[in-house]
């Protein structure tokens, strides 16, 4: 399996694969004038969890053509890359780097092509640190943790770190297929810099043919208007008729059932989630641990769609209560929505919330990801949706950017005249809550620069003038009491 770092989905156990896109795949890949396949779906429907079992992850198909299949495709991956808004990896930098590490893993040739081209970026000290190191992927690994990109647009990276170097590997003579996939492109649309990673991609013609991609995005015009030659794949309403991924997953996991409960539920299951893996997973999550053997079939009530799902939720487990929602529950399903990067831990939301989270935290986990420990976020996006945007979501809805200023607040009360010792999720994600509560405008133009809203704070703390980052927290909202 190609290695891949960053953001990959943790629901592949069970996940049963979608063998009809194989052969459509096969095909794309015989037809060398079509760079890109784009496979389109709507929140739920597994396009992360499709990707990473295109690259090898996950169950092997049980009929021995479609294993074939699968490891022919998984072999000529070279590269994935999960666009994830909250985390970051929406910058083409970020782009860049982690498809450059990985191709320097898996694709022979690639590495020094991309070394000859980077001399420049880096310092003598590094380049020779990197170049007592064994040859291959250990000494690019020195080289991309030490690349100085503060001068590079995200476009000057993506060329210097991806597009350029594998020019140069094809013009050496390197002749093997060699496929790259990329998730969310629709996510990439929040990046706020010059260029996005949706546009970068749509520019690539003059790569050798060799070089295809396979993208997931939702149905977004913004993006599929940058791919006009691909036709999409639409997970759900493509899938050819004698075809059911979601009955043959739900199928898999009520085997403990009796074959005929077995059956009446594994079709009900189905035909209420629409193709929605995630629906399906979640009703199977919740229902499974709750009736061992048996089931009343008769009494069961399927909410409508993940909506109705979230909303059955938190009428049952978090909302029965109002004082306790108000009070408990929406700080904190709120504060971890809004929540960047890999999350907040414990302390750091109890520092928010003002309050013990650790039953919170329970009571909440099959919503949330990085129970127990942590940090934590919530688990998938279309629940930070639901609680954030869903305008029909008039019981349970949160104010995304009374969120934020309860995080900006935190940290003014904490680090007030302590700046230098500012965490480490303050450093990289504090100056974004600022931006999204300064409705003065007084932070300018900081909010279409990327690389300052995710480094600006770590260049100040270099510097030695912490005090800067508390003038900027002040600048945003002065007005605010909170901050007092």
């Amino acid at each position: 399996m190609v290695s891949r770092p960053g953001t990959v989905p943790t629901n592949l156990e069970h996940f049963t694969g979608r063998t009809w896109l194989l052969p459509l795949l096969l095909g794309w890949l015989g037809r060398r004038k079509e760079r890109v396949v784009l496979l389109t779906g709507h929140a739920g429907t597994g396009k992360s969890t499709v990707l990473s079992w295109l690259a090898g992850a996950g169950s092997v198909p049980v009929k021995p053509d479609h294993a074939s299949q699968l490891e022919h495709l998984a072999a000529q991956v070279g590269a994935t890359h999960f666009c994830d808004a909250a985390g970051g990896a929406t910058d083409p930098r970020a782009f860049a780097r982690n498809v450059a590490r990985q191709l320097s893993d898996n694709v022979p040739g690639f590495g020094k092509a991309l070394r000859t081209g980077l001399e420049d970026r880096v310092s003598i000290t590094v380049y020779q640190q990197a170049s007592s190191l064994a040859e291959g992927s250990r000494m690019v690994g020195v080289l991309l943790e030490n690349l100085n990109l503060d001068k590079l647009s995200g476009e000057d990276s993506f060329n210097r770190l991806f597009r350029v170097p594998l020019q140069t590997l094809y013009n050496e003579g390197y002749d093997q297929p060699l496929i790259l996939l990329v998730d969310a492109l629709d996510e990439a649309l929040t990046y706020t810099g010059d260029v996005t990673l949706v546009e970068l991609l749509g520019r690539l013609a003059d790569l050798p043919e060799q070089v295809r991609l396979i993208l997931t995005t939702r149905p977004d015009p913004r993006v599929l208007k940058w791919y006009p030659e691909a036709k999409p794949i639409n997970l759900v309403a493509d899938a050819p008729p004698d075809s059911d991924d979601v009955r043959d997953y739900v199928y898999q996991r009520l085997q403990t059932l009796n074959p005929s409960d077995r059956e009446l539920l594994t079709d009900r299951i189905a035909q209420a989630a629409q193709g929605i893996f995630l629906y399906a997973r979640l009703i199977l999550d919740d229902l499974l641990p709750r009736h061992s053997g048996t089931i009343g079939l008769e009494a069961l009530r399927l909410p409508p769609g993940l909506p109705g799902l979230y909303h059955q939720f938190l009428n049952r487990e978090l909302g029965r209560n109002e004082n306790r929602w108000y009070d408990v529950f929406q700080p904190l399903l709120g504060v971890l929505a809004v929540a960047q990067g890999a999350g907040l831990s414990r302390e750091q939301v109890e520092r928010v919330v003002r309050q013990d989270v650790e039953l919170a935290l329970r009571v909440a986990a099959q919503y949330l990801s990085g129970f127990p420990k942590g940090p934590f976020r919530i688990f998938h996006r279309s629940f930070e949706e639901f609680l954030l945007e869903d305008a029909e979501n008039t019981d349970y809805h949160i104010d995304a950017a009374s969120m934020h200023r309860r995080i900006v607040t935190s940290y003014q009360r904490s680090y007030r005249d302590r700046w230098g010792e500012i965490d480490e999720y303050g450093i990289q994600h504090l100056l974004r809550h600022l931006l999204l509560v300064d409705h003065g405008g007084r932070l300018g133009t900081i909010k279409n620069d990327e690389y300052a809203i995710r480094h600006l704070f770590s260049h100040v703390l270099a510097a030695g003038t912490p005090e800067v980052i508390g003038e900027i927290v002040g600048l945003a909202d002065p007005s605010d009491p909170q901050s007092r």
